[in-house]
């Protein structure tokens, strides 16, 4: 897939290829998740290596057919997001979610958006959990949404609405389900509810809402270690 004209991205991972060049994962605009071949970025005479960091704004053009064509040309959009401490590992928990859970070449305009409005988010953050999580939550809710696989967070597999003092235990297949009040996996309605509504979470919902999440991407991640994860521990 070439594209024609300069398109919005980001720089998801990159990994060395032969002496100088560089294997581009980029999240664009209007063809999703991309691998591109960036031939020389390494050489000091390029100046694309640089550019080619995560979390700077790029307007990028490409060459070829195939599943990694040749990065034509790069330029900055913008400048690049200082994201520092914690909010640097959210920053990287965000690009490996992408780089696991979506396909080649399949167009995400919603996801690009909030993938944007996300790192922004995370810019104007403090560097505390209490401001970060909600952040991420919002996130992952949004990215398995417009995947298709969004979470139940309203009614129980039965369609009824939930109740926010009622404990529920979440099943991917079903959604929430009743279970007891300390059952391991137990999450309380109000979390549920406190996720759709994307309001802020009390320190409970926040540590269950973590759970859920995890839950629910460790099975879409089949097993598929994040790198991210461990930097927060």
């Amino acid at each position: 897939m070439s594209s024609a004209e300069l398109q919005p991205a980001y720089v998801l991972h990159t990994r060395r290829f032969a002496e100088n060049s560089l294997l581009v994962e980029l999240l664009t605009r209007d063809c999703g998740r991309m691998t591109v071949f960036a031939k020389g970025a390494l050489n000091s005479r390029s100046g694309r290596q640089g550019l080619l960091q995560p979390f700077t704004p790029l307007m990028a053009v490409w060459r070829g057919r195939g599943e990694t064509p040749s990065l034509h040309r790069v330029e900055p959009a913008g400048p690049a997001l200082r994201l520092e401490y914690k909010r640097l590992y959210c920053g990287l928990y965000l690009n490996e979610l992408l780089l696991h859970l979506l396909g080649r070449q399949e167009p995400q305009l919603a996801i690009f958006a909030h993938y944007t409005a996300t790192l922004s988010a995370l810019l104007e953050s403090t560097d505390q959990h209490a401001t970060l999580e909600p952040v991420l939550r919002q996130f992952e809710c949004r990215l398995l949404e417009e995947l298709g696989i969004g979470l139940h967070l309203t009614h129980d597999h039965a369609g009824q609405p939930l109740n926010a003092e009622t404990y529920y235990q979440y099943r991917i297949e079903d959604g929430p389900c009743l279970c007891e009040t300390h059952h391991p996996l137990g999450i309380q309605g109000a979390t549920f509810l406190a996720l759709a509504n994307e309001t802020i979470l009390s320190d409970q919902q926040r540590k269950e809402a973590r759970r859920l999440l995890r839950h629910v991407l460790d099975y879409y991640l089949q097993g598929r270690p994040l790198k991210s994860r461990s930097l927060f521990r």
